[in-house]
């Protein structure tokens, strides 16, 4: 996911090109405007990344879920440029389509300044998909404290997921005999943006599982830009400095896929000569653990925006989620050959058939936000 072209490059609303949105910051400087009380309708879900198979997926379950709590959707891409992020959030506030509520992910230490854009027009902000690391965790504080327009977080646990992902594919690699005559196996890791706070964490996930199997070396750990193409050319270079590679960790599953591809190019069969495994629970991953190629995918991340329209939803129904906390986690789970045959058949999922109304506390539902509740519907 990336591509850094500059501010001169178009910005994409939904799937389609935006004009670069011109600077507009002094402007956010201004006095925060107070919270109305009664908020409308008005949601935009705006990312500092372009598309890619997991954005569209959790964009589309966003979208049904919008459609049927009745939430008019706005939803705008970026090209990983933290500057051109600010500069698209600022134009957006002081538009008069501006929203109700704004939806961003934690980017590059940038949350403050989108905090305070979003406070000067009175838009009250949720945050998904990422914890802010602890430096800037510190100068935020917690949702609702110095920034009373930072209603809540939602994000997963992107360094438990890593190593739930990096404990399977430890056991999937012994399994098929992989590693020394000691037991030891040699592991490569594969992040995305360095800077991208749930490749941090996932990868801190790895280590961590590293460390207490006690039997993993780490060889080295590279990011990439979360595409196929930089992974696969990332994966050749370790696999030619490093031989043997037991496991191949990567922090999603679009990376998975090129590692399937730089091993296949260097004559190297999925689980039985290395096990890799990502991140997302892609559909194409789903077929890949199926068929062998994936050993497992960890996912659940890809229905965090439609849970983040069904908080927005009960909070401006007057149905707050306070009293279940203002940071809650989003369930993730790893999926192997032996859990995949009963998700296969339902993915893709056709996100229009999910009554989203019945996680929402306001329609007399509850939060239930595992896969499991989502697929007992369709």
């Amino acid at each position: 996911m990336d591509g850094h072209i500059g501010g001169s490059q178009p910005w994409r609303i939904g799937r389609r090109p935006l004009l670069a949105l011109l600077p507009a910051l002094l402007a956010a400087r201004a006095a925060p405007a107070a919270m109305p009380g009664a908020p409308g309708n008005r949601v935009a879900f705006v990312l500092p990344h372009p598309p890619s198979p997991f954005w569209d997926d959790l964009t589309d379950a966003m979208r049904a879920a919008a459609a049927a709590l009745g939430l008019a959707l706005d939803i705008r891409f970026g090209q990983e440029d933290h500057l051109a992020y600010l500069q698209a959030l600022s134009e957006l506030a002081q538009s008069p389509q501006r929203p109700d509520f704004l939806i961003v992910k934690p980017f590059k230490r940038v949350t403050a300044r989108v905090l305070e854009i979003a406070a000067a027009a009175g838009i009250r902000v949720l945050t998904i998909n990422a914890t802010p690391g602890a430096e800037e965790g510190a100068e935020l504080g917690a949702p609702r404290g110095r920034f009373p327009n930072w209603i809540g977080a939602l994000a997963p646990d992107n360094e438990a997921t890593g190593h739930m992902l990096a404990r399977s594919l430890f056991a999937a690699a012994r399994a098929a005999g992989l590693g020394g005559p000691d037991g030891r196996l040699r592991a490569v890791g594969v992040g995305g943006l360095v800077a991208d706070l749930p490749s941090i964490d996932r990868i801190a996930g790895l280590r961590r599982a590293a460390r207490e199997d006690g039997r993993v070396e780490l060889l080295q750990i590279v990011n990439t830009d979360w595409t196929e193409a930089d992974g696969r050319q990332r994966i050749a270079g370790l696999l030619r400095r490093h031989g043997r590679v037991d496991v191949i960790w990567t922090a999603a599953d679009i990376l998975g896929f090129a590692a399937n591809a730089a091993a296949g190019a260097a004559g190297l069969r999925a689980g039985q000569d290395y096990v890799t495994g990502g991140v997302d629970w892609l559909a194409p991953a789903l077929a890949a653990v199926k068929d062998g190629r994936f050993a497992a995918t960890a996912g659940g991340l890809v229905l965090e925006g439609a849970w983040a329209c069904v908080l927005l939803h009960d909070y401006r129904r007057g149905r707050d989620f306070a009293d279940l906390g203002l940071a809650l986690r989003s369930p993730t789970a790893v999926l192997t050959a032996a859990e995949v045959d009963a998700y296969l058949g339902k993915f893709p999922i056709a996100w229009p058939r999910i009554d989203w109304r019945r996680f929402a506390r306001a329609e007399g539902g509850g939060y239930d936000f595992s896969i499991e509740a989502v697929l007992a519907g369709l």
